[in-house]
């Protein structure tokens, strides 16, 4: 089975098909994600990683998670690794399109859209607008040096109730996924 690292930059990994835009930095293959069909045939791919891609990804974004959905075998993960949308990393970077939160993420599933067109009175949610089916594993956060010592002593609580008032709590939001088909 096949493995993609898409927007691999500089990092490319062992055993994946490593795609990324610019040809400079020597993919195995030059791919525009938000445009272009992936590389793979349908249900032929058993893992994806995008390590800090999704917050890049303009309106373009329909188009590549039905090309992730069209490849993915049924139980397929992918690993989504994105900048923290309350981080300086993310508010300074000119290039960043979108907030990859846990929210947005979670719009990737019909039981979450499910949910959502319940609780909001008819609007249907993205997993159903693009017919696409992607259930959150697991999820978690890299935190800023600043307020490693919390995470240490296990003050979680009080972790998350400083992020809730605070910027530069987290630097990134990492979430796995898993293939509902």
């Amino acid at each position: 089975m096949l493995k993609l690292n898409l927007g691999c930059g500089l990092k490319k990994l062992d055993g994946f098909l490593n795609i990324d835009i610019n040809p400079n930095v020597k993919p195995d293959k030059v791919i525009n994600l938000e445009k272009d069909k992936l590389p793979a045939k349908d249900n032929s791919v058993e893992h994806v990683v995008l390590n800090f891609v999704l917050e890049y990804i303009g309106e373009g974004l329909p188009h590549l998670l039905k090309e992730i959905y069209r490849v993915c075998e049924a139980g397929a993960t992918i690993e989504i690794v994105s900048t923290h949308p309350r981080h300086d990393n993310f508010l300074n970077d000119a290039r960043v399109k979108r907030a990859i939160t846990i929210g947005v993420l979670k719009s990737f599933g019909k039981k979450y859209c499910a949910w959502y067109k319940d609780f909001y009175d008819g609007n249907i949610g993205l997993a159903e607008e693009l017919d696409i089916d992607l259930e959150i594993l697991q999820q978690d956060f890299a935190i800023d040096d600043d307020y490693l010592d919390l995470a240490r002593n296990n003050k979680s609580q009080e972790l998350n109730e400083i992020s809730k008032r605070f910027n530069n709590v987290y630097k990134a939001t990492a979430v796995k996924l898993v293939v509902m088909k």
